[in-house]
């Protein structure tokens, strides 16, 4: 059960989200998982060991169906994606039918068994990545400008040269086009992350 994920070439996510979806992690996912993921809205009947997207604002809809597989002895893998902060509820970790949990934010729990930790990765995939001694940035950093983010690089700003810019929201439309971030990266020596517990993650 718990390796049922990595002997598929293709797994369906069903998911509460309404209109056009995909996972902002999508490439970095199937990556890591080798498998293809497709989408499909939450469905009246759902197959045993379905998997499904956690995610907010659908946190409390996603307890209420778990809690209904539970009963009905259907067992069920999640993919749970949205506890940056660590607030997320987690109840249906500990029910009898989840026989898989992948999370991307590591948190302070009890050791469970079928609990894996998958950090955060790209979301845009490097294609050409210039030799070490060719790259002409000594830094690049393109992100939400979140928990203080230009506050701590203030002090890297006297570092040149480097390409430094920041959007007011997460995927905001005045983010840096793919093309030209994925160029950028590939000519930065150094790319500075986000470190603190709490928000860890990969920019």
């Amino acid at each position: 059960e718990e390796l049922i994920i990595f002997q598929k070439r293709s797994i369906t996510l069903y998911h509460f989200s309404n209109g056009t979806f995909d996972l902002y992690e999508r490439e970095w996912l199937e990556d890591m998982l080798q498998v293809t993921i497709q989408y499909q809205p939450i469905l009246t009947e759902l197959p045993p060991h379905s998997w499904f997207l956690v995610q907010r604002p659908h946190i409390a809809a996603c307890e209420a169906l778990f809690l209904s597989l539970e009963k009905q002895n259907i067992p069920f893998h999640v993919l749970h994606l949205s506890d940056e902060f660590g607030m997320d509820s987690i109840s249906f970790y500990g029910l009898s039918m989840c026989k898989t949990v992948i999370r991307n934010y590591p948190r302070a729990l009890p050791r469970i068994p079928h609990l894996f930790v998958l950090p955060l990765g790209y979301h845009y995939r490097a294609t050409d990545n210039k030799p070490w001694e060719e790259r002409n940035l000594m830094w690049s950093f393109h992100g939400t400008d979140w928990f203080d983010r230009s506050k701590q690089l203030d002090p890297l700003l006297s570092v040149e040269p480097h390409s430094c810019r920041f959007q007011p929201d997460w995927n905001h439309s005045t983010m840096t086009p793919k093309e030209e971030y994925l160029s950028i990266l590939g000519n930065s020596k150094f790319c500075p992350i986000q470190g603190d517990r709490e928000h860890s993650s990969p920019v």
